[in-house]
C-alpha cells in the first residue's frame, strides 16, 4: 500500500513541477510539444511513464550500481537519474505518441536530474 502511494505522490508532484517548468521556467530546458489540447492529460501520460522508468529502471540500476553509490555518499544517484532522464526522452520519441520531449542541454538536464531527486527524497519521506 506504501509504494503504491508513493508512486501516485510521484506521478502527481512531477507532472505538476514538469507542467510549470515547462510553461513558466522554460530556461530550465525542458519542453514538452504535443499534438493535443488537453496538456494536463499528456502530462500526467508522461509522467506515467516517468514513474516506469524511475522506480522500475532506477530500481535495478540503483542495485547494480550500489558499491558505487556507498563509495560517493549516494552522490552517484545524480548522475542514474541524469541517465534515466536522457532514457526517458529517448523513449517518449520513440513511442511516437503524439508528444516531443526535449530535455535542454547538459546543465538544464542536471539540474531537473536534481530536482528530480528532491522530488524522490520528499515522496519516500512523506
Amino acid at each position: 500500500m506504501k509504494y503504491l502511494r508513493q508512486s501516485v505522490l510521484y506521478i502527481i508532484f512531477a507532472s505538476g513541477l514538469f507542467y510549470l517548468i515547462s510553461y513558466y521556467f522554460p530556461w530550465l530546458g525542458f519542453s514538452l510539444v504535443s499534438e493535443y489540447s488537453n496538456d494536463l492529460v499528456i502530462f500526467l501520460f508522461v509522467w506515467i511513464l516517468s514513474w516506469f522508468v524511475s522506480f522500475v529502471l532506477k530500481s535495478v540500476i540503483s542495485l547494480l550500481t550500489f558499491p558505487i553509490s556507498t563509495i560517493t555518499f549516494g552522490l552517484f544517484s545524480l548522475v542514474i537519474n541524469f541517465v534515466l532522464l536522457y532514457v526517458f526522452e529517448q523513449l517518449i520519441n520513440y513511442l511516437d505518441v503524439g508528444v516531443f520531449v526535449s530535455l535542454g542541454n547538459v546543465v538544464q538536464v542536471f539540474v531537473l536530474s536534481c530536482i528530480l531527486s528532491i522530488i524522490c527524497f520528499l515522496v519516500k519521506k512523506i
